[in-house]
């Protein structure tokens, strides 16, 4: 079978192929600060040097600090699942560029909000079309799904406005494998017949590991 990867062979294929990261770190209780900190030292040793670095995304504040602490000029994003009191002011502490969030906490003044302090506003885990159509509505930065098979080719082929560029939702799929390439490629893999045109599978011969 296949070896379970290395966080420098996944490093390596990133950096070969040109993808970006997002890295989420998940300490043993206790273990947040050192956890942060060894995390982000690697990561800054992997990808010295490169124009494009990975992003270092927690739970645990106390790990983002760790994390500052080793690689502050590492990008950090706070993960949330309810909007306990002080998240706002917690991120940008903690120098982040985003905030992570279960998806049914946004609203249209959550994400300006963010934006309005130069943070990104990223969504997880959307796997219903009209979910996903109605945060990216919204002005989301980014969504996490683990169901792509579920959306319809209407919505695939869908535009949006992200980040001043219209684009289909597909395309904007298929930009997110760059931020989440070993979770993400398989769900375009998973994609109906109907949507694996030539064009998306000569696409997608690029990110098979």
């Amino acid at each position: 079978g296949e070896p379970i990867a290395s966080f420098a062979s996944i490093a390596a294929y990133c950096l070969a192929n040109g993808h970006a990261l997002n890295i989420e770190i998940k300490p043993t209780p206790g273990q947040e600060r050192i956890t942060g900190e060894t995390v982000a030292r690697e990561a800054a040793r992997l990808w010295a040097g490169r124009a494009l670095p990975p992003l270092l995304s927690s739970f645990e504040p106390a790990a983002l600090e760790g994390a500052r602490g080793g690689a502050p000029d590492l990008p950090r994003a706070l993960l949330i699942d309810s909007l306990v009191e002080g998240w706002f002011e917690r991120a940008r502490a903690l120098g982040c560029v985003a905030v992570v969030a279960d998806f049914r906490l946004f609203d249209r003044d959550m994400v300006a909000r963010l934006h309005g302090a130069g943070l990104w506003a990223l969504a997880y885990t959307v796997n219903d079309a009209s979910a996903a159509r109605a945060l990216l509505d919204l002005g989301l930065d980014g969504l996490i799904t683990d169901a792509v098979d579920r959306f319809s080719p209407a919505v695939l082929d869908s535009q949006f406005n992200f980040r001043g560029t219209d684009i289909t939702f597909l395309r904007y799929l298929q930009l997110w494998v760059a931020h989440d390439p070993a979770h993400s490629l398989d769900m375009l893999r998973g994609l109906p017949a109907e949507r694996r045109d030539e064009g998306v599978d000569d696409w997608l011969k690029k990110y098979r590991m």
